[in-house]
């Protein structure tokens, strides 16, 4: 099998006035695909551009509106392929640690979740609950799954390591 990577770093599934967004990289899945794996929203989530919305919408503004727009882009891109769409998991940076840690919208994970899980179930696409079959909740974040990064505020941990993709990776295989 080959595998094709397509994510890019700081990308939203919101289409917005900052960075990238997934339609381009929809765009790009090749036409022979077998299965997709999408997993976005963390950047939706922590930096709140776009507000949630709700499964009504149907323009990519908002998140619902958006992930809609995604599943049916490539489900016509490649209308044979497996669909499996992540749910997010949790950050390991400061405002947004726990569960009931809102965004500037007064959002949480759990609200960003729900919209996932209902647009997949809306399409009839699988929902990967990974905070449920590989990372739950805790105060450690399982840390060593994380890549350390640094900024100006600090040391935090949000893209997974190698160890934590493996797991990811693990837990996919089992659905295909």
């Amino acid at each position: 099998a080959i595998e094709v990577n397509l994510a890019k770093m700081s990308s939203t599934v919101c289409v917005n006035d900052v960075g990238n967004n997934v339609f381009t990289q929809i765009s790009n899945i090749p036409g022979d695909t077998n299965v997709v794996v999408f997993w976005g929203g963390t950047n939706d989530f922590f930096y709140a551009r776009n507000i949630l919305g709700t499964i009504n919408d149907t323009d990519k503004t908002t998140f619902y509106g958006a992930m809609k727009n995604a599943i049916l882009e490539i489900k016509k891109k490649v209308p044979n392929a497996k669909i499996i769409v992540n749910s997010l998991i949790y950050r390991r940076q400061t405002r947004l640690i726990s569960p009931t840690s809102t965004n500037i919208n007064g959002n949480t994970k759990q609200d960003y979740d729900k919209a996932i899980k209902e647009v997949c179930n809306l399409y009839n696409v699988i929902y990967n609950e990974l905070n449920i079959n590989v990372y739950p909740y805790d105060d450690t974040l399982a840390k060593n799954d994380y890549r350390e990064q640094t900024n100006e505020g600090g040391v935090y941990y949000t893209h997974l390591n190698e160890n934590g993709n493996i797991k990811v990776y693990d837990n996919i295989r089992k659905i295909i």
